[in-house]
Formats: structure tokens, C-alpha cells, sequence
């Protein structure tokens, strides 16, 4: 996840491209979707991308790209975006209903990882036993960061799960939740006094998701749709990160940033690209907490990012190697700032699915 955008310059996509990204309608019509997880390289995974220079509980820093807001889709959820498709339906590797893919994903590919958030596994021990790992692990099965939070990030939050337990006492703070419609709920919350010494004394808990353990694919087209509810001092972000333990380089599917004036700002970024290319900004009209579908077309050689089926941003590619996927949640870090007397609790990302597809040709 980016950070602050100080040390990249930003791109801002012209008007056209501000459109009313209302989509979506009716999550409750999940139509027969099923869940289906890719094959993972067991690589040990990389942290999360930002402006800010994350390191990790191990002392090391990454230097993270500039954040950006995001826009916002429909009020209603939907699993079909309204704007017009980039791309023709792909074909499915396995016989899924064809009511699972979006209208934006390129003609021809086949779904390898799919997430209908009908329910949820999460692995809150990072030793594989979940799709979902619930922080960064560092694990003989998952080596890697062992991170609850980016310090160089100035991070106010902990990763941690409902059920973490701290010298015999729960945490039982709800951040993850499937909803009787089929979506996914993460949740960042004031840490209660009486469960301060669980959370190390962060004043605030967070939900945080990634497939380090589970899912990497080199290539292809990664997309998910999802909202978010978020105020001032929050940082939200789907993205990736290589397998190995390193960053740079990540990619930055989206980020949504509670500070002023960039609430309805869409960012997608990259770090790590030998030509430093400026951060996209894409504006949205609409309410900012409406639904969008993004999406990340990733070849050898170019990387293309969309808002709801619509082109954003493209760069030559100078990524080769497996990338896992991340969601997360950061309160108060160097790029949104600290939550204030505006600031409304719990924040929320909602997500319908993610998905990754690879092309027919891919090895």
C-alpha cells in the first residue's frame, strides 16, 4: 500500500475518464457463483505497498508508493459493473457459471483463484490452514515479514482477528464477516480499553487479508469489486506483493485514502518501475463509499489497470516473478493522518469477490 504521496509525482486522469463509475446492482443476486482457489507457490511472501516506506516487524523498510483515494461505483451492490466492458467474457478454466465473470475480463482467460466470499477461511496462524492469512507471516510453511503493521508507515493499528488471545484474554473485536448476501466485511475499529493489552497497546484494531500462503500467480488479470466506508485517518488498499520477502516491487490495484480532498480519488500505482512513473489519480463521481469493479491486467510486457471495465492507467512491465494479493486496512499513517472528531467508526471495506484469471498461453 502506498503511503504519502510526496515522493511520486501524481497523474491525474482527464475528465472523461471521471465518469458516474455507478455500477452494480443487487449484491443479493450472486447468481451461482462458487469458489475456487488456484494452486499457490509456496514462496515466502512480500509486504504491502504504499508511499510510505513500510518495514517490517524484522526491522525491514520498503519504500511504498504514493496513496491514492478511490472512487466510488453504485449504492446497491451488484455483481455486474454498469460501465461499458473493455473485453469480451473469458473462458472458464473449470465449469463455472458464466454468471461469475465480470464483463471486463479479457476474452479468452481462464479463472485460477476465486473468492465468492460465501464464506470465509482465514488462517490466523500463517501456516497455511486458510486461504486467508490474517497478517504477515514468517512460518517454515509462509516465511516471510512475521508483521502486524508497517512502522515506517507510522501505523496506529494492529492486524489481529476476533479470536486472538493475549495471556489468556480474547480479543473479540469483529473484523471479518461474511454477510447473509454473500460479501465479505473487514472492519478497522477503536481498540476497547479493556482490550488494550491484547492489542499491545494500539490504539486501534484493523482487519488485514492476503494469500502469501495460499495464492501467487505470475501474470494475468486480477480483479475485485468491493467498497469502502472509510473517514479521516483511514487507508485501504487491494494490491499485490512477490512471494519473496522483499519490495520493492508491488502493484497497487487500488487505494482509497480518508484525508481531505481525496475521498473521491481513485489511486493505482506501482513501485519499483525503473522509470518511476507518476501515481494515477482518477476522480469519481458519485458517492465515494458506492461499489467498483478494479481490475489489473499484468503480461510480460505491460501492466494495465481499470475502473469498472475502463482504462486508467498502463506502464511497460518490469515484474517477472509470482505476486500474491492483499487487502488491508492502515489507521493513521503517514499518508491519511490521524483519525479526528470527524472520524466515524468502524470503518468497512465490503467485498463481493476477488478473482484472478490467466491467459490461454500462460505457462
Amino acid at each position: 500500500m502506498s503511503a504519502s504521496p510526496s515522493s511520486k509525482k501524481l497523474l491525474m486522469m482527464p475528465l472523461a475518464l471521471s465518469i458516474a463509475f455507478a455500477c452494480d446492482s443487487n449484491v443479493q443476486n450472486k447468481m451461482l457463483r462458487t469458489k475456487s482457489s488456484a494452486p499457490l507457490d509456496q514462496n515466502p511472501p512480500p509486504q504491502q505497498e504504499g508511499e510510505d516506506a513500510r518495514p517490517t516487524e524484522a526491522g525491514e523498510t520498503e519504500s511504498q508508493s504514493t496513496p491514492a483515494p478511490v472512487p466510488t461505483a453504485s449504492t446497491t451492490p451488484s455483481p455486474t459493473p454498469t460501465p461499458s466492458p473493455s473485453s469480451t467474457p473469458p473462458t472458464n478454466a473449470s465449469p463455472q457459471p458464466a454468471q461469475a465473470d465480470s464483463a471486463f475480463v479479457p476474452s479468452g482467460y481462464v479463472k485460477t483463484f476465486a473468492d465468492e466470499f460465501d464464506s470465509l477461511s482465514l488462517d490466523t496462524a500463517g501456516d497455511g490452514s486458510g486461504t486467508w492469512a490474517t497478517f504477515h507471516p514468517n512460518t517454515q510453511k509462509c516465511p516471510g515479514w512475521g508483521a502486524r503493521f508497517y512502522p515506517a508507515n507510522s501505523n496506529k493499528q494492529i492486524w489481529l482477528d476476533e479470536n486472538y488471545t493475549k495471556d489468556g484474554v480474547k480479543l473479540g473485536v469483529k473484523l471479518h464477516e461474511i454477510t447473509e448476501s454473500g460479501t465479505l466485511k473487514l472492519h478497522g475499529h477503536k481498540t476497547p480499553q479493556d482490550k488494550l493489552a491484547v492489542a499491545d497497546n494500539f490504539q486501534y484494531v484493523a482487519a488485514h487479508i492476503n494469500t502469501q500462503c495460499s495464492f501467487s500467480q505470475k501474470y494475468g488479470y486480477f480483479e475485485g469489486r468491493m467498497r469502502f466506508n472509510f473517514s479521516k485517518g483511514h487507508h485501504w488498499a487491494f494490491w499485490t506483493l512477490p512471494v519473496q520477502p522483499k519490495w520493492p516491487p508491488e502493484l497497487d490495484i487500488v487505494e482509497r485514502v480518508g484525508r481531505e480532498n481525496d475521498f473521491h480519488n481513485i489511486f493505482q500505482n506501482s513501485h519499483g518501475e525503473p522509470t518511476d512513473e507518476p501515481i494515477t489519480v482518477v476522480p469519481m463521481a458519485g458517492d465515494y463509499k458506492d461499489w467498483v469493479t478494479y481490475g489489473m491486467k499484468w503480461t510480460a510486457d505491460e501492466i494495465v489497470w481499470y475502473v469498472n471495465g475502463k482504462e486508467t492507467r498502463k506502464i511497460a512491465n518490469y515484474i517477472h516473478e509470482p505476486f500474491y494479493i492483499l487487502i488491508n486496512l492502515e489507521i493513521g499513517g503517514n499518508w491519511p493522518g490521524l483519525p479526528d472528531a470527524t472520524t466515524t467508526w468502524p470503518t468497512t471495506a465490503e467485498i463481493d469477490y476477488v478473482r484472478v484469471y490467466k491467459a490461454p498461453d500462460s505457462p
